[in-house]
């Protein structure tokens, strides 16, 4: 990120993603340790930001590398509204493993994890750090319309299963989207963790779905929202970043500046 002749780094914001990135490693650190107790219960998280803040590099690729980190064993999957932006979802994670990426430290820090990889195909990678046999590989993808049925995944990272572009194709995308998200989370393992990802479109979108009809627990980030209600009862653990703060000032300007959000505000 802070490499100067890396042409994707200066884009992170100290203000805007440290809350992301420690609410994210919360998460996963309370997932994990009751994973260890034996505790037998999924986890759900999700994430609601704008677009262009970096959500898919921070979480669908780098969290869930670093998940791999605190157990190599584990089964992932990664899905998007189309198979082809999953897999490059993939090919990130491989090029970072590799060491194809040259400004990809993993391979410096951890080891090269791509080299001698038992299943390294566009779809799929089991990496050479994995001790346990298992038939599900260490990651793979899936999209609206090719779910993974008959794997059993430790986790789930669902990225934008919905887009303006995808919308103005399917006008039924919303119903499909949560379709195929219903469908797949049975093959997640009861002590599994699944993320849902991704901007809001409507109220019938995933995210709106969700959380009216399964609850919402906690919610981070902007929690002075009175849109994201909790309940004793209510399964997400959300986190949650609007375009604008509750006095109507941009809460990104390093990304959506006051002038950006006013076209896009006028065009939406």
């Amino acid at each position: 990120m802070d490499n100067p002749d890396n042409p994707l780094s200066g884009w992170w914001d100290d203000e805007v993603h440290t809350p992301l990135v420690r609410w994210c490693e919360r998460e996963i650190r309370e997932w994990l340790a009751d994973r260890a107790a034996g505790k037998r219960e999924r986890r759900y998280c999700a994430i609601v930001v704008p677009r262009l803040v970096g959500k898919t590099t921070i979480i669908t690729k780098g969290l869930m590398l670093w998940l791999h980190l605190q157990n190599p064993n584990l089964a992932t999957v990664l899905g998007n509204e189309t198979r082809d932006m999953a897999a490059s979802f993939l090919t990130a994670i491989k090029g970072w493993i590799y060491g194809a990426d040259r400004y990809s430290l993993f391979p410096w820090l951890f080891g090269n994890w791509g080299y001698g990889a038992k299943d390294w195909t566009r779809y799929s990678l089991t990496h050479t750090c994995r001790s346990a046999s298992r038939s599900e590989a260490s990651f793979g993808i899936f999209s609206i319309g090719s779910g993974i049925t008959g794997r059993h995944v430790d986790v789930l990272c669902a990225d934008d299963l919905v887009s303006y572009e995808g919308l103005e194709k399917d006008l039924d995308l919303f119903e499909t989207a949560w379709s195929t998200l219903s469908a797949i989370t049975p093959v997640v393992e009861n002590n599994g963790i699944i993320f849902l990802i991704g901007t809001r479109y409507g109220e019938g979108d995933p995210h709106g779905r969700a959380f009216s009809q399964d609850g919402i627990f906690s919610v981070a980030g902007m929690v002075e929202d009175d849109e994201y209600i909790t309940k004793p009862d209510g399964l997400w653990h959300l986190y949650f970043l609007s375009g604008r703060k509750k006095d109507g000032t941009p809460a990104i300007p390093t990304v959506w500046s006051e002038k950006e959000m006013s076209v896009w505000e006028k065009r939406d």
